[in-house]
């Protein structure tokens, strides 16, 4: 047998001596029983409150009392356990037992008085300086919810001496010290302990937990092996913070005894050998138990810590198991949540290998994977222990199919009729392996065949309006998505210039003249132009624009001389949007006009003469309504023209006979027409 074997079955001999000798409850049988037993000493020291205490009746007077209590007990706490368990993850469980053991009460009580006592209806005054008075008893605190009684009761004391002691060989004076008292003391404490608690801290390398010891019944630890020990290692189970926890009622009472020496001859007997003295004798006159004090308090008896060597751990021999669901569920292009569970003794803390059939890899648990393509896929989970020992696990994947995302761009189009708008489909199948097999069918909505091609198509329109686009995009499953997009043809913008004359002359022929041209430069054809002037409140003329875009009209001007702002404005239609040039200024001049003296030249003295004048502008034109005014030498005369610019009238001539100057002339009309006059030499001749 080897050594290892002889201390073990020492240690076992010893731990069954020690149950039998103690009483113990006997433990559960293990498939490789190994135990240990511990010595535990427990103690307590507590003060109670000091305090002055009053004492009435026969004994009057104050007391002062402080007190010590100390409390040691001196409990086996064994443990069992099977050796096969100590290992990586083993659930070793310890059995655990305390056996209360014996314990000792000690008080150690500091008392002193001052008062008086009662003799015979006398007041005898008494008093002692503080007196120390020790006592013990034997006291064992059990399990949760005992109450143990211990009484610790001190000897006699002498607190005050007998004046006339009774003294062999001797014969005192019976009236020497007569009523003088002696007297002797003791404590008596009674303590109650009410067991609330017998707990401690258990430790096994490294992991802690509470340990509850009050049933007085063998408990059984759950507790194992952290998985972390390394194999070889001392596997140690400690005790820590061990103790007893409660409540103690104390009563503390002092017991008097007063004697006097009485002034008879009385025989006593003292404690040699026997003989009969006459003297005056100690009899006691007051013998009484006062209650000093109560009090009540909790208590915590503590021991020091205790460990059992278990012995070295063996290696983790249980891969953990794992489980996860038969299949998980997800869609293309998404993270689909994958998760596993390891159970063994060492299974907490496992790291997850999760291995994908599309060649893809995740790791820990709960962990996820995105699938690129749709379909049935499989799977395996790997599991590996603290210890290093690994599990595994099959399951399959069902991947949805999705249809792609489609947006167009640009999202708002807006394009002028009859020109072309490039459209962008941005599709994004959730699938990435599909992304390449994607297809796009175009239907613009307006008569024009479907176009089946890529992600862009160019279209225009021949009116302006709203205009329908439906873009399918569907993936090689045949999952598609249809997107619309609304257009806004809208009407070309244009330009309008003024481009005609910018002189004039009043009545005579102007031409007013524009271009207008859309946003692309193209001519408006058709386009109306109206030319205006004062902001146009005044309309000029209007024209409509030929295949150039120009727009013409030759008109006679009607506005007096003097310079103006000329606008030419197209005001836009259902394809076109309206615009105005810039106003211009245009200087408008008076025309010239022409007098022309039609009337005689000579006349005899006294005679009434016709006279007569044609006006006309430079083109010939008569001006009608118009005053002319006919001067002959200092007689002038005035007439208005006819419709045919002709004015007429006579003269009755009052001139003596000569040659006189005669003219003719009209003052225009300010700005329209330049006045006009002629002149020659009139003759009258002699009778």
């Amino acid at each position: 047998m080897n050594t290892v074997a002889k201390t073990r079955r020492a240690v076992i001999t010893g731990l069954a001596i020690a149950v039998a000798t103690a009483l113990l409850t006997p433990a559960p049988a293990f498939a490789s029983p190994v135990g240990q037993n511990q010595t535990v000493a427990f103690s307590q020291a507590m003060d109670l409150p000091a305090a002055d205490y009053t004492v009435t009746g026969a004994l009057n007077g104050t007391a002062s009392l402080t007190t010590h209590l100390a409390l040691s007990q001196s409990d086996v706490v064994s443990a069992g356990w099977d050796d096969s368990t100590v290992r990586q993850g083993g659930a070793v469980n310890p059995v655990v037992t305390r056996q209360p053991g014996a314990g000792t009460l000690t008080v150690e009580h500091t008392v002193g008085f001052s008062g008086t006592v009662d003799v015979s209806g006398s007041s005898v005054p008494i008093a002692f300086a503080p007196t120390v008075m020790n006592a013990s008893t034997p006291c064992s605190l059990g399990a949760d919810g005992d109450t143990a009684t211990c009484v610790a009761e001190s000897a006699d004391v002498t607190v005050v001496p007998p004046p006339c002691p009774d003294i062999p060989g001797s014969t005192p004076d019976a009236n020497a010290c007569p009523l003088t008292p002696q007297v002797a003391a003791k404590l008596r404490t009674t303590a109650t302990f009410s067991v609330s608690a017998v707990a401690a801290t258990r430790s096994l390398n490294g992991l802690t937990g509470p340990l509850d010891l009050g049933t007085g019944q063998p408990v059984t630890d759950q507790v194992s092996v952290p998985c972390t020990t390394p194999v070889g290692s001392p596997v140690m189970y400690g005790l820590s913070g061990l103790g007893l926890q409660g409540t103690v009622h104390t009563v503390t009472e002092l017991v008097w005894t007063v004697k006097v020496s009485a002034p008879a001859v009385i025989p006593v007997v003292v404690p040699y050998p026997p003989f009969t003295l006459p003297g005056a004798p100690n009899i006691t006159v007051y013998d009484a138990t006062d209650t000093l004090a109560t009090n009540d308090s909790g208590f915590a008896e503590t021991a020091s810590d205790v460990s059992y060597a278990l012995g070295s751990a063996l290696a983790n021999n249980v891969p953990p198991t794992v489980t996860a669901a038969p299949t998980f569920t997800g869609d293309e292009g998404s993270a689909i949540p994958f998760s596993a569970v390891a159970a063994g003794p060492c299974a907490a803390g496992a790291t997850f290998v999760w291995s994908f059939s599309d060649g893809g890899t995740a790791y820990g648990s709960p962990t996820t994977h995105v699938f690129a393509d749709s379909g049935p896929f499989s799977g395996m989970v790997a599991a590996t222990d603290v210890t290093g020992l690994s599990g595994t696990t099959t399951f399959g994947v069902g991947v949805n199919n999705l249809p792609p995302a489609v947006i167009v761009a640009p999202a708002d189009p807006t394009v002028a009729w009859g020109r072309p708008l490039t459209l962008q489909a941005q599709a994004t199948d959730p699938g990435a392996a599909e992304q390449s097999t994607l297809t796009y069918a175009w239907d613009f909505h307006d008569g024009s065949a479907i176009v089946t091609g890529g992600p862009s198509e160019t279209h225009q329109w021949a009116d302006p309006g709203t205009a329908q686009v439906t873009v399918t995009v569907c993936d090689r499953h045949g999952a598609c998505t249809a997107k619309d997009v609304s257009v806004t043809v809208r009407a070309r913008s244009t330009s309008t210039s003024f481009t005609g004359d910018l002189t004039a002359t009043y009545s005579a022929p102007v031409t007013y003249r524009g271009a207008v041209i859309d946003e692309f430069g193209r001519p408006v054809n058709g386009a109306a132009v109206a030319f205006t002037t004062a902001g146009g409140a005044t309309q000029l003329a209007t024209a409509t624009a030929d295949g150039s875009g120009t727009a013409a009209a030759t008109v006679t001007e009607t506005l007096p001389s003097g310079s103006y702002p000329i606008t030419a404005a197209f005001a836009g239609d259902a394809r076109y949007v309206a615009s105005s040039s810039a106003a211009v200024s245009q200087t408008v001049t008076s025309m010239a006009s022409a007098i022309v003296y039609t009337g005689t030249l000579s006349s005899k003295p006294n005679a009434k003469i016709p006279l007569s004048a044609t006006v006309t502008d430079v083109l010939g034109r008569p001006i009608a309504n118009q005053t002319v005014t006919f001067v002959i030498g200092s007689q002038t005369v005035t007439a208005q023209t006819g419709a045919n610019g002709v004015a007429s009238t006579a003269l009755k001539l009052t001139l003596k006979p000569g040659t006189y100057p005669v003219s003719v002339a009209w003052a225009g009309i300010a700005g329209r027409y330049a006045g006009a006059a002629w002149s020659g030499s009139f003759k009258l001749n002699t009778k």
